[in-house]
């Protein structure tokens, strides 16, 4: 219920009306006592209660009760939003909130007293002091400010601790996300050092294997490695990326394949120009493309490897098929692969889905949603 109420006020538009609400028990309470205190009055005098009641001018007395408590919780906003900040503890938001108790009853106790004089109708009221007796205008003010206060002060002690425990509960969760987060920024950049090497020497491999044979090509591979770690060097530390440079590594490393494969590899990339700014996680693909290559193309004599990316129902889908044997129906997820599933959960968590197929065309299709999760948005 508590929750439901709280929720109820943050939802509301305006911060004058949920600080009204939130005063709500100081409202009540200060009705109440100016009823119990017309009552009291009446036992205590010859007067009937029922003529407090049936007073020529009751919509006075009426507003009365309405009136200066509204006017005591205005003033204590308005001292608020001008004398504290949100997230002052201590005694200084209660103490400002006295204040604002205090200015607010005495202003509306002040325009009562002028509108009752204003209908010729007069208490005799008093307070006595030992020898000091006050008038019923300052016996008024000062009644309906010790009410106010004796009311008012154990309410705001008790929603200052509750504010110092809500601002405590807040600063821990932030840590305890900015914590999560950075643990989860260290597991991404431990899963891309070691993607790194491991295509590092599958790529060394490729080169030995042509340096003898065809060292033109050799040496272009070699460039082309240099171009792609280049950029692996450049962009350290990132997590994210954009599709379209993801792309670019993917075409670099299967540039560097090709050298090796020639004519046997043929490769087909379809991605929407409106698609390559979004971001995606670094190196999403590239493990993907190599175990397609390795696994799958390679094992033909003419090799097919296509990626496919496009957009539904607010997904960014990609789907990258090759020509190579089919899945076996137990797959074993190679460190391409653990690489993949451990980094699209750290990232998306269960927001992600990741499907197989042998028919009717082998292919890997990745569904991510179509904008950076909010979540890990500063990573």
């Amino acid at each position: 219920m508590r929750l439901k109420w709280k929720s109820f006020l943050a939802g509301l538009p305006s911060p004058w009306l949920r600080e009204m609400l939130r005063h709500a028990p100081f409202l009540l309470l200060l009705q109440l006592i100016e009823h119990i205190t017309v009552i009291v009055s009446a036992l205590l005098s010859d007067e009937p209660l029922l003529s407090y009641y049936h007073d020529p001018f009751p919509f006075l007395f009426s507003f009365e009760i309405l009136f200066i408590p509204l006017m005591a919780i205005n003033a204590i906003y308005w001292a608020q939003q001008w004398l504290t900040h949100p997230r002052d503890l201590g005694w200084r938001p209660i103490l400002v909130k006295s204040l604002g108790t205090i200015v607010g009853v005495l202003m509306a106790t002040m325009l009562m007293e002028e509108v009752y004089a204003l209908w010729d109708i007069y208490d005799d009221d008093t307070l006595v002091f030992g020898e000091i007796t006050l008038s019923p205008y300052a016996s008024n003010l000062v009644t309906n400010t010790a009410v106010g206060l004796a009311i008012g002060i154990p309410l705001f002690l008790r929603q200052s601790r509750r504010r110092a425990l809500q601002n405590q509960l807040a600063d821990q969760q932030m840590e305890m996300d900015r914590l999560e987060q950075m643990k989860t920024k260290a597991e991404l950049l431990a899963l891309q050092a070691r993607i790194n090497p491991h295509f590092l020497y599958n790529s060394l491999n490729s080169i030995a294997s042509l340096i003898h044979t065809k060292p033109d090509h050799a040496e272009q591979m070699v460039m082309q490695l240099a171009d792609l770690f280049r950029y692996s060097l450049n962009t350290q530390g990132l997590v994210w990326t954009t599709l379209g440079e993801e792309l670019d590594i993917v075409k670099t490393y299967l540039s560097v394949e090709q050298v090796r494969f020639g004519k046997q590899l043929e490769v087909s990339l379809d991605c929407p120009d409106d698609l390559r700014h979004r971001k995606v996680p670094r190196f999403l693909l590239q493990p993907l493309v190599e175990n397609a290559l390795k696994h799958g193309a390679a094992k033909q004599s003419k090799g097919e490897i296509s990626l496919v990316i496009k957009e539904e129902k607010e997904k960014l889908v990609m789907e990258l098929g090759d020509n190579g044997p089919p899945f076996p129906s137990q797959l074993i997820n190679g460190y391409g692969w653990q690489s993949t599933y451990d980094k699209l959960q750290l990232l998306y968590e269960d927001r992600y889905e990741v499907l197989l197929q042998n028919e009717p065309q082998k292919r890997v299709r990745i569904k991510i949603p179509a904008h950076q999760p909010e979540l890990n948005h500063a990573l």
